[in-house]
Formats: C-alpha cells, structure tokens, sequence
C-alpha cells in the first residue's frame, strides 16, 4: 500500500480514538507509529544502495514496484521476497513483550497492528501475496532458496 493511503487511513482511525477516552498523546502515538513502520522499506533502500535521498527512493521504489507487477505469477515464484524487520508477527510479538514494561510500546503496537492490517486488507483486495508482512522467519526462510529480485541496486 503506497504511503498516502496509510496517512489518509491513520487520520481517519485517529479522528475516530478521538472519540474515546484516550489522551490526545495516545492518539498521536498510534497515528505516529502507523506511519512510521514504513522506514523499514527507506532503511532496506539505503542497506542495498548506501544513498539516502528520499527522492531517489522513492524512484528506485517504485521501479521495482513496476517491475514486480509486470512478471506473471508463474515468475515470481522464482524470486526471493523483500525483508522488511518492522512489517511481521514477529516484531509484533515483541512489541508485546515491551508492552508489559511501558504503555508506550503497546500504543505502538496498536499503530502498527492497524498499519498491517490495512497492508492485508490492501493485499488480499489486490490479490497479492500476504507472506512478505507477515513473517519475518519464514520470509527468510522461503528466500534461502530464490533468485534475488529485490535486494539490488
């Protein structure tokens, strides 16, 4: 799912807590950590090229975004899928642990809790593979014996 979506998505959860109980610093937690979990793809970007221009990552995204659509189904099952630390029930998992020693960190689990579950609601709609945001074990696991397709300048 393109950045603007998960804006647009995360004002519209926001304005919603904004009728509940919660302190305005919660909400902004939430909203802030539901965007932010997208720095996983800006910091692969920069471990696979060593630039930083936002610009350019975004060039060099959304190239192999097109690239990745126009191989048939049959193709992509040759090649290994992108690793992205932050989008996987693993790093939800610890956020978990976190949780037990500051709210703060549940806070943050809930934004990226709604943050994957638009990326799946994206993804089964668009009919794309769910695997890439949802473990990261098996996602290194799959790649072990694929092509690489993503992890290249």
């Amino acid at each position: 799912m393109l950045p603007k979506w998960h804006l647009l998505w995360g004002v519209v959860l926001s304005s919603i807590l904004l009728f509940t109980p919660l302190p305005i610093t919660s909400i902004a937690i939430i909203f802030i950590s539901s965007i932010l979990i997208d720095l996983d793809h800006y910091s692969r970007y920069i471990l696979i090229t060593k630039k930083f221009s936002l610009k350019k990552f975004w060039n060099w995204s959304m190239d192999r975004r097109n690239r990745w659509k126009k191989l048939s189904p049959k193709e992509k099952k040759k090649y290994s899928k992108p690793v992205f630390i932050l989008h996987n029930i693993e790093f939800l998992f610890i956020l978990t642990l976190l949780s037990h020693i500051s709210q703060i960190f549940f806070l943050i689990f809930l934004g990226i809790l709604f943050h994957l579950l638009s990326d799946f609601v994206h993804a089964f709609y668009k009919k794309h593979s769910l695997s890439t945001k949802f473990s990261l074990i098996y996602v290194l696991n799959f790649n072990k014996s694929k092509k690489d397709f993503f992890n290249h300048q």
